[in-house]
């Protein structure tokens, strides 16, 4: 017996509203990588050189 192909799933038409949301969550997930790398960097910069940490650090 051959097997019937199911129905390929059709995509539903996102509204404008739809895009421009997930377009904002986007730009903001990628705000925060971009916040975590530079502090994540600026850690590590503290650790190998002790001298530079009598500096506040940034908040």
């Amino acid at each position: 017996m051959l097997k019937r192909k199911k129905p390929a799933l059709k995509r539903r038409k996102l509204s404008a509203f739809a895009i421009s949301s997930s377009r904002r969550r986007v730009k903001r997930n990628t705000d925060l990588l971009k916040l975590h790398r530079r502090r994540r960097n600026y850690q590590t910069i503290m650790q190998d050189h002790p001298g530079l940490q009598d500096h506040p650090t940034p908040q």
